[in-house]
């Protein structure tokens, strides 16, 4: 995916009950780009493999966490709940996420779950790069890209 891309790419799983954790990535060929710290957390309603997750997660889980106040780290960060759940709900239709500066200024990043045998939601893979490269233009593509990704790497998984 990243090599496909030349994006960085990540692999994250959900840590305690409101945070991702990145555990893999595998950074682009550009000298700028987007490249993270194994072991970051990050709070899940801000990031692209949180929102992939969330989209996919139990509703008991989702209220809780949107129970909690809702992180503003850029001026673009969703903190409205429902138009949070107006995304999930973009998310579960599309297969992916697609976030425009949640995280940080001036990086996009797109999502996409992972599924296990059962069919539950265990991990998320992401693909981000700086705005410049990753204009919306590129959505459709990168998007399919990491959504035919994460249905490989679940098939793998045992999922169908």
């Amino acid at each position: 995916m990243a090599a496909a891309s030349g994006e960085t790419a990540t692999l994250e799983i959900l840590s305690g009950d409101d945070s991702v954790l990145i555990i893999d990535e595998v950074i682009g060929n550009h000298l700028v780009g987007s490249s993270q710290s194994l072991g970051t957390r990050w709070p899940m309603v801000a990031t692209s493999t949180g929102v992939a997750m969330l989209a996919h997660l139990p509703e008991g889980f989702v209220a809780a966490v949107l129970a909690k106040p809702l992180v503003s780290l850029t001026p673009k960060t969703v903190t409205d709940t429902a138009v949070l759940r107006q995304e999930l709900a973009k998310t579960r239709q599309r297969g992916y996420s697609f976030l425009q500066e949640w995280l940080e200024e001036g990086l996009i990043v797109v999502g996409a779950p992972l599924f296990n045998h059962d069919g539950q939601v265990v991990a998320a893979i992401s693909l981000g790069g700086p705005a410049i490269r990753f204009p919306a233009t590129r959505e459709p593509e990168m998007g399919q890209l990491v959504k035919q990704t994460a249905q490989r790497i679940s098939a793998k998984l045992g999922w169908e």
